[in-house]
This record gives C-alpha cells, sequence and structure tokens, in this order.
C-alpha cells in the first residue's frame, strides 16, 4: 500500500511534465503552421503588404475636371505606410476662332496626405481614408460668352479630407474635397470683333471656402511593373 502511494506520488510530476511538453509541442507546430500560412498569404497577396523600404508609385488623374476639358495628370508615392505625397499639373489650352470661350490655365498643386485604418491591420499603401493639406498656384484664362478673367497669379492652401479604394490591385480611386483659401490677381475682359480682347478693370480677389472637388483615377505602375517580372 505504502509503495502504491510512493510510486503514485512521484509518477505525477512526470505525467504533468509530459502533458506541459505536448501543449508546448502542439503550440509550436500551431505558430509555425500560422507562420506559414501567413508567409503564404503575404506572397499570395503581395500587394496587400509593404516593406519598410519599398515606394510604390502611381500615375492620376482628375476626371471631374477632365470632364470639363480642364486637363491633368498627376504623380504620388507613399513617403511611409501612412504618408502620401501627390503632385499635379494642369494645363488646359482651349480657344474657340472667335474668342467668345476660353479655357486656358497652367497651375500645379502639391498635397500630403496621412492614412490612418483604425479598424483593420492591412498594410496596404495609399489605401482608405485620409486627412492632408494641399497648396497650388498658377496663370488662367477663363472666357465665357465673350467675357472673361485673365489671372495674372493665383494661390491656395487648404485642408483635404477623403477616401481612396482600390479598384483592383493596379487601379484606385480616390474621392476628396478640401476647404481653404484662395487669392488672385485679375483682369476683366470682354471680346470685339471676334477678336480683340477690351479690358474692364483689374483687381485682387481674397476667397474662403471650398478650393478642391477631387474624383480621381491612379493607376500603381510600379506595383504592376513588379508583378510582371
Amino acid at each position: 500500500m505504502i509503495l502504491s502511494i510512493v510510486t503514485t506520488i512521484s509518477a505525477q510530476p512526470a505525467a504533468d511534465g509530459s502533458s506541459v511538453s505536448q501543449r508546448n509541442a502542439i503550440s509550436a507546430t500551431g505558430d509555425a503552421a500560422n507562420a506559414n500560412n501567413g508567409g503564404a498569404q503575404r506572397k499570395k497577396n503581395a500587394d496587400l503588404y509593404l516593406a519598410d523600404d519599398e515606394t510604390r508609385w502611381g500615375v492620376r488623374t482628375n476626371i471631374l475636371y477632365d470632364a470639363n476639358a480642364f486637363v491633368n495628370l498627376g504623380l504620388e508615392t507613399n513617403v511611409s505606410n501612412k504618408w502620401g505625397l501627390t503632385c499635379d499639373l494642369f494645363f488646359p489650352w482651349w480657344n474657340k476662332w472667335d474668342n467668345s470661350r476660353t479655357t486656358e490655365a497652367l497651375a500645379g498643386s502639391l498635397e500630403a496626405r496621412y492614412y490612418w485604418r483604425s479598424w483593420t491591420t492591412s498594410i496596404r499603401v495609399l489605401n482608405g481614408p485620409f486627412i492632408g493639406m494641399h497648396a497650388s498656384g498658377g496663370i488662367y484664362d477663363i472666357c465665357r460668352n465673350k467675357k472673361g478673367s485673365q489671372g495674372d497669379w493665383f494661390a491656395a492652401v487648404g485642408g483635404v479630407i477623403g477616401y481612396s479604394v482600390f479598384i483592383d490591385k493596379w487601379w484606385r480611386l480616390d474621392l476628396s474635397a478640401g476647404v481653404g483659401y484662395m487669392t488672385t490677381q485679375y483682369e476683366h475682359y470682354h471680346v470685339l470683333d471676334e477678336k480683340y480682347l477690351y479690358g474692364h478693370y483689374k483687381g485682387k480677389y481674397n476667397y474662403v471656402g471650398p478650393t478642391k472637388l477631387e474624383v480621381s483615377v491612379v493607376w500603381l505602375f510600379s506595383q504592376c511593373w513588379q508583378d510582371k517580372r
């Protein structure tokens, strides 16, 4: 009886140790499987992930402006996983033969964006809701029904809020709006004899309100090239 009790007491720790070892082995096996699955998922969906030193580039155009003959083209890149930088150029140069309608401009815009993704663990860059600041400036000549304004210069600065969503792994849609301050030096004129411009007056205009409205299509060409290698 005593020998049996001693044998049982002596055997109990060994059994517990064996159980702990088995649990550790199972846990290690599970961790390895998860790591392998994570690696496979990362390889399968490479566009969802980004190394710390990886930079992606995209070409963009605001289709709202394009639809109004205000041709534009831009370039964007990520500074980090959450910071993006965009640079846009606006260069419409349309003039009706009788000068009754003109849309001419040469302007540029620079915007810094901060993307936040509090409800997701993905590391997909340039994606999701964002806030930012933008600054723009340039020259312009806008005429409608033989009455127009020529801007010697204009400048604008403001805040931006928006959302970026992937259409597929190479294409993205940007929706954003901005509010801020704009100032411009201009000359108002009207057209005489379908050829000559008659200046009415010059002035300076200051404005506080909406400064940007964007529905842009973006092609991430660096990701496209990477996938095709």
